[in-house]
């Protein structure tokens, strides 16, 4: 089943909870040293809280939970598409 992960990025902390669970959707950036969302799309239409989203079918239930309780900012949400 199709996912959609929404990752606030400009709230993250730089943990690297994300990257450790799931490195072949989140990597770190060099430069900020937050985490991006790998191949995410920018979403800008709220400038406050810019967000990267990602549909994706190489996510599973386990993970995706993993992810959203694993961030101690609370910027990871899944969706299940149909």
């Amino acid at each position: 089943m199709s996912k959609k992960i929404t990752h606030r990025f400009s709230d993250c902390i730089g943990c690297g909870a994300c990257i450790s669970i799931s490195p072949e959707h989140f990597s770190l950036n060099p430069q900020t040293f937050k985490a991006n969302l790998i191949d995410g799309q920018l979403d800008e239409s709220d400038p406050a809280t810019p967000v990267q989203t990602l549909t994706t079918d190489s996510l599973d239930d386990s993970t995706a939970d993993l992810l959203t309780i694993s961030c101690p900012a609370n910027i990871i949400a899944i969706e299940d598409l149909t």
